[in-house]
């Protein structure tokens, strides 16, 4: 009897054995192993020197199977740029940042890879230097000859006419020299990203164009622009100060996701980004996966705030739910937003009549989310709400299966 009592749990072990054992094959890598195979991850340089100028391309060795590449971003484009799929740096300007390769794991959760970068000028001893690109074709305010220097040309007549471009290695410094609106748009681009005034100095011909495009420039970003000219101290030239008034969500956001920004925001916009990363840490606790997180962040929104139906001043941002507890749609969508990109998810808000909500990058593909009209179906039914961002089935939903469900068309 005994015998057979031993030969019973021996049968039972390895029956065990061999459910668990196969567990890892049926669901995929365990934790273990995943966080084992992170461990190879490694860039090819975690330093580079450059000339301003020059390029070097960051390779990804160890990349364990399942993994993939999310994207390569700079902490500080303004002097080294690098593309978000093939790694190649490009020196811009004289400095120091930080380039990184963000990884997903077969697990959902991301690892970031860094290398530092150092940026130096040639013949940097040499006062005749302005220390600006010579595509751009700019050159600063006050310079030795008083004259703008001709914009796209180079020093070199081998190099010819150069394009100036608002996407090639545009430097932005405060009262430079702009003729063209490409270099506007760029300067406009550099300043809402590091929450800065822009300040230039222009050709007189070149004023009507300027003034009569600058509000529909920061209309994309900020809400007011404020801006002030007077006859510049060379002759023929105009300097421009513009000071945005950007929407404090926006520049909460610019500080939390970027600290490289954050010494040029105000005491309010750090406090609300504070916030929202304690927030934001808070609704992920515990949470393994991406995708769980998003999801944290949706429900989070919706157990800690409700809808301001009185509109009050501050419902628009994410201020309201800091100081009252509450906000509109836009409230909703922009803390929404932020709480995103500060776990490496991009998103953007989609508009409606009245109305506003999300979409956000996931796993390559846009997906829509409406957070107020969860929370308004939760007060109703009296149960979490989650129609708005995922199927029956869990899964997040794209443009198609969202409007499908019942929500308003988008605006053009």
């Amino acid at each position: 009897m005994k015998r057979l009592i031993r030969y019973t749990l021996v049968l039972l072990l390895f029956a065990g054995a061999l459910v668990f054992g196969n567990a890892g094959i049926l669901h995929g890598l365990m934790p273990d192993t995943v966080a084992a195979e992170a461990a190879t991850l490694k860039l090819n340089k975690k330093k580079v020197t450059l000339e301003k100028g020059g390029t070097y391309k960051l390779k990804i060795k160890g990349m364990p199977e399942g993994a993939k590449l999310v994207k390569y971003k700079s902490g500080k484009k303004s002097v080294a740029k690098v593309g978000k799929k093939t790694g190649t740096i490009t020196a811009v300007s004289a400095g120091k940042a930080t380039v990184s390769a963000v990884i997903r794991l077969a697990d959902g959760t991301t690892k970031t890879l860094k290398c530092k970068v150092t940026v130096k000028t040639p013949n940097a001893g040499n006062t005749g230097d302005t220390g600006n690109t010579a595509d751009t074709g700019s050159s600063p305010a006050g310079n030795d000859t008083g004259a703008p220097a001709e914009s796209g040309k180079t020093d070199d007549p081998a190099a010819g006419e150069q394009p100036v471009s608002a996407e090639k290695d545009f430097v932005y410094t405060a009262g430079m020299y702009i003729d063209n609106m490409d270099d506007i748009h760029a300067a406009e681009k550099y300043c809402a990203e590091h929450l800065l005034n822009l300040e230039c100095v222009i050709p007189e011909d070149f004023l009507d164009e300027l003034h009569g495009n600058l509000r529909g420039l920061f209309r994309k970003i900020s809400t007011q622009v404020n801006s002030s000219f007077s006859t510049g101290s060379e002759a023929g030239t105009w300097e421009v100060s513009i000071t945005p008034d950007y929407n404090i969500s926006y520049m909460a956001e610019r500080a939390l996701i970027d600290p490289e920004v954050a010494d040029n925001a105000g005491e309010d916009t750090l406090k609300y980004a504070k916030e929202a990363k304690r927030m934001t840490d808070e609704a992920i606790k515990g949470k393994k996966t991406l995708k769980d997180k998003i999801i944290a962040c949706h429900d989070y929104l919706i157990d800690h705030f409700s809808y301001d139906t009185s509109g009050g001043p501050n419902s628009h941002s994410i201020v309201g739910f800091i100081e009252s507890g509450k906000a509109v749609c836009d409230g909703y969508a922009m803390t929404f937003k932020m709480m995103l990109e500060y776990i490496g998810v991009d998103a953007e808000p989609v508009t409606g009549p009245g109305h506003m909500w999300l979409r956000f990058l996931y796993d390559g593909e846009w997906k829509y989310a409406d957070v107020t009209y969860d929370e308004t179906l939760t007060v109703h039914d009296g149960k979490l709400s989650r129609k708005y961002i995922t199927d029956k089935s869990g899964n997040f939903l794209g443009e198609k299966e969202f409007y499908a469900v019942g929500h308003m068309e988008e605006s053009n």
